[in-house]
């Protein structure tokens, strides 16, 4: 229909503008002028009717973006929080249950502790909680019993920036952005110089595999 009217409008303005033209109203530059501003300006209504109408597409998308905003963190930090310092890697679990909302409880008294520079693996079927134990390390969410201890200091006594700074996390699924594999790397650390970012692909192991690329970290 924009199109349409468009059509419509142009015709009405010729039609117009030859009559003016043979009444002597408008001469002959008038009439170019007259021509001229007419076929600039359609199709630039028509592009901005057609930007309008996106707009008011992803209007109901937007809202639903902005109020995500709104919502209110359900984990908060103590007005007194400290800064964790960094830290040796001493974890321990203490007593720790845990379920979400109204369901069952996915973790019961649970005790586990972890000594810096300890590797272990937590195997189990799905459900288990083996997750749930990493979320509540993280503090996304709080036990709803015990404690759990960084280094003797309670993760909910400190800043969850401070805590998450300390702690590095692989999903199962990793998502990587539609940029350099120098860009993906150092997106945690944006100042980090291209040194540090090799340095920290050498002790990933990735090294020798981004080295082997025809443009490399870029």
């Amino acid at each position: 229909w924009t199109g349409f009217l468009a059509l419509i409008s142009l015709i009405l303005i010729i039609v117009i503008s030859v009559n003016k033209v043979e009444s002597g109203e408008f001469t002959t530059g008038d009439f170019a002028v007259t021509l001229t501003f007419s076929f600039m300006f359609f199709p630039r209504l028509k592009d901005l009717i057609y930007r309008l109408r996106e707009l008011a597409k992803h209007q109901s998308d937007l809202s639903k973006y902005l109020s995500i905003l709104s919502i209110k963190v359900a984990i908060q930090e103590k007005k007194d929080a400290i800064k964790l310092p960094p830290i040796k890697g001493d974890i321990h679990f203490k007593n720790v249950d845990f379920k979400y909302s109204d369901r069952t409880a996915v973790l019961s008294s649970i005790d586990l502790h972890i000594k810096p520079n300890e590797s272990i693996a937590l195997v189990g079927k799905s459900g288990a909680g083996k997750t749930t134990l990493i979320k509540l390390l993280l503090r996304f969410y709080d036990p709803t019993k015990g404690s759990i201890l960084i280094d003797g200091y309670d993760i909910k006594e400190v800043t969850k920036e401070s805590l998450r700074s300390n702690i590095g996390m692989v999903p199962q699924e990793a998502l990587m952005f539609n940029n350099t594999i120098a860009f993906n790397i150092a997106y945690g650390n944006p100042k980090a110089t291209l040194k540090e970012v090799k340095e920290a692909a050498r002790m990933a192991n990735l090294d020798k595999f981004i080295e082997s690329l025809p443009d490399k970290y870029n």
